[in-house]
């Protein structure tokens, strides 16, 4: 699920997915593409993201968050188009 906005660079859309994705708001509850989403958010200049990201990293394991940093690389390198979910 990637909104067009998102593909365009909107931190805001970006940020927007990770809290759809922590909360399950819509789509299945998924914290690590929550976690990527945030990630994508605060590489990207979002302070907000990089808040959310913190939060949702203290539910996660070590070896989760380091899964969901690899996706976001990748998702982030492809161009949003492997974003893993």
């Amino acid at each position: 699920m990637v909104s067009k906005a998102s593909e365009q660079g909107d931190t805001k859309a970006k940020n927007s997915l990770g809290v759809a994705y922590d909360h399950g708001d819509g789509i299945l509850q998924d914290s690590l593409l929550a976690h990527m989403w945030f990630y994508i958010g605060s590489a990207n200049g979002s302070e907000l993201g990089g808040q959310n990201r913190a939060k949702i990293a203290s539910r996660m394991t070590s070896e989760k968050i380091v899964e969901a940093q690899v996706i976001a690389r990748e998702c982030m390198s492809s161009d949003y188009q492997n974003c893993g979910g």
